[in-house]
């Protein structure tokens, strides 16, 4: 008898200890740049998918577009993401300037629809990479839907390329 209370009391108090931690904590994802996908059956030969991420190898020097989709752990929320980081990469000088790296992220709800953002196109947030070489952008949606998802779409110039989007979520609410 006293073991099951102390049992039960021992469960109680960690219990309500890992509630306190869940409830501080804010749900973070990294995604590779590999989950990128063209847009359009043109982009198709000339995206390329490596370890390190999506890239446009068309030599042409035509911008290709991607889209990224960014899943959603806290998706009950309205009140969008605080922090979506995206590392990219450009290696191509000349191209870089005149057909910049480009992403704008949306988000949609359940049926696909663009909410918040600047109307009629309704963007979040959105960059412009315009240098040769890596870097990391912070972007942040300050609306969505509940059951609804965000997604990333980035125009890519010759070898530019989406190496990793890094999520940070609203805590998840603990009832």
């Amino acid at each position: 008898m006293k073991k099951t209370i102390l049992f039960t009391m021992i469960m109680g108090i960690m219990l309500s200890v890992m509630k306190v931690s869940a409830a501080e904590m804010h749900p973070r994802a990294v995604y590779p740049g590999s989950v990128c996908q063209p847009d359009s059956p043109t982009s198709l030969p000339h995206i390329v998918h490596r370890s390190v991420g999506t890239f446009n190898l068309d030599a042409s020097g035509a911008l290709r577009s991607v889209s990224c989709p960014v899943i959603r752990h806290n998706s009950h929320n309205s009140n969008g993401l605080p922090s979506v980081q995206v590392r990219v990469e450009t290696n191509h000088t000349l191209d870089v300037r005149r057909n910049p790296l480009d992403c704008e992220l949306y988000s949609r709800d359940l049926f696909g629809n663009r909410v918040g953002g600047t109307p009629p196109r309704r963007v979040q947030d959105s960059f412009i990479h315009t240098k040769t070489g890596r870097a990391n952008y912070a972007l942040v949606a300050r609306q969505s839907a509940p059951a609804g998802y965000y997604e990333l779409t980035c125009k890519l110039p010759y070898q530019g390329g989406i190496m990793s989007i890094q999520v940070t979520e609203h805590p998840i609410p603990i009832n």
